[in-house]
């Protein structure tokens, strides 16, 4: 396998798995506003290495609880006690990443004069804030119907205001013309 192909086929599984797995959209979500957020903080170099180490982390175990549980499903759907501890290990190593994440979040990021200035921040102009909702709208349609069903959505509304090929419309509704008939 060349040097290059490695890189796709590793694009290519972060981006299956992101399409696919609710949890990774979460995690993915959730640190794209860490980071974002992170920047009204005075943070140090050392502490910025920390933010992003924990987040590598809880996403690559997250990649990894997703092809443990592929693998193990792939082996047998038939119930197995061994499967059983193997996806719920798996499980659990993301549930402690993320845990330990937020704990260390807390430390790093509770601070009321901070947060009020980034509320403040948000609510200076409207455009700010009509953005933050915006931003927390589509993360949440991300998260709970993901790309493909956004993706998919947007064909919908588009086809929908399209006239279709064979199709006529008539007395407020689509109506298929008849075969060979223009």
């Amino acid at each position: 396998m060349g040097f290059l192909k490695s890189f796709f086929y590793a694009f290519r599984g972060i981006v299956g798995c992101v399409c696919n797995q609710r949890n990774l959209r979460i995690h993915t979500v959730f640190s794209i506003y860490i980071l974002y957020f992170s920047r009204f903080y005075k943070l140090s170099v050392e502490s910025m290495c920390v933010l992003w180490l924990l987040i590598a982390v809880v996403l690559a175990l997250e990649l990894m609880n997703t092809a443990v549980e592929k693998a193990c499903d792939a082996v047998t759907r038939e119930q197995s006690d061994m499967i059983k501890v193997a996806k719920d290990a798996a499980a659990g190593a993301v549930l402690v990443a993320a845990t330990v994440s937020v704990i260390i979040g807390f430390y790093m990021f509770f601070d009321i004069k901070i947060l009020k200035r980034i509320v403040s921040f948000l609510c200076s102009t409207p455009e700010y804030l009509a953005i933050f909702i915006l931003s927390m709208l589509f993360s949440t349609l991300f998260i709970v119907i993901g790309p493909n069903g956004l993706v998919r959505s947007f064909r919908e509304a588009v086809v929908l205001n399209t006239p279709l090929e064979n199709e006529e419309i008539g007395e407020g509704s689509l109506k298929k013309k008849p075969k060979g008939k223009k």
